[in-house]
């Protein structure tokens, strides 16, 4: 053997060096990547989220306008004179506006802090839970209530009160999964920087060697 084919090569030695320690590297962002997609792809997860939104924008649209009709074929006084402990003309008015929350709900986690993230999800939270409770008492403390059983005002009161609990489920169901999700990205970027650090270090100590 000459001592030719024991000459040392800088650069192929850092190309197959290289080589090695993007291989894992690459396989790793690959899994991971594979592991989100496994839920739904993004073209998917765009356009369920795209046809909910707009279902619910329609119903929306549609309670609101049967709730205002509601209001206006029995008003305030007329509630009063049927039963003067209740204000469900005031809730059903209230809430109603209250639903225009449903736009500062958080749908995106482009801020580091998770506290930011979810700040807006869990005021409208919170709103929604002070109308539930508005609304229980309406409908469960008050007896002469159910003199406007035959009211369209008592029907569309209900139906808000419905969807105000509905909104208390969802946005806390919500706000736990961006809870979790922003959780599960800081470990898995937090495991990446570990493993890039360590990678950098075993390739410094392979140098020097």
């Amino acid at each position: 053997m000459s001592f030719n084919e024991f000459e040392l090569s800088p650069q192929g030695n850092y190309q197959k060096l290289e080589k090695k320690e993007n291989l894992p590297k690459y396989k790793e962002s690959s899994d991971s990547r594979d592991s989100r997609d496994s839920i739904c792809s993004k073209d998917v997860c765009n356009a369920i989220k795209n046809s909910f939104m707009l279902m619910f924008g329609v119903y929306m649209l549609f309670l609101s306008g049967v709730s205002v009709a509601a209001l206006t074929d029995t008003s305030y006084k007329k509630q009063h004179q049927i039963c003067g402990l209740s204000n469900l003309w005031l809730y059903l008015l209230f809430s109603l506006f209250s639903n225009g929350l449903f736009l500062k709900v958080r749908r995106d986690f482009n801020q580091e802090k998770l506290f930011i993230i979810i700040k807006p999800n869990l005021e409208v939270l919170g709103v929604k839970i002070l109308f539930f409770i508005w609304g229980s008492v309406e409908f469960y403390s008050i007896s002469c209530v159910d003199d406007l059983r035959k009211t369209d005002l008592f029907l569309w009161a209900l139906m808000q009160y419905l969807l105000d609990i509905q909104s208390i489920a969802s946005i806390f169901c919500y706000t736990l999964w961006i809870w979790y999700k922003v959780r599960k990205d800081n470990e898995r970027l937090r495991l990446e920087a570990i493993d890039a650090l360590t990678r950098s270090g075993e390739y410094v100590e392979s140098v020097r060697v």
